[in-house]
């Protein structure tokens, strides 16, 4: 899964506001299927 590393990178840059709403989207998106 080299999304999660990159999203791991992402969040140590400073952007959680960023990588909260993105978490958020994925795990909504994966409820639905």
């Amino acid at each position: 899964m080299s999304w999660a590393v990159e999203e791991m990178r992402t969040v140590n840059l400073g952007d959680k506001r960023l990588h909260k709403r993105l978490l958020s989207l994925f795990l909504i998106s994966f409820r639905l299927l």
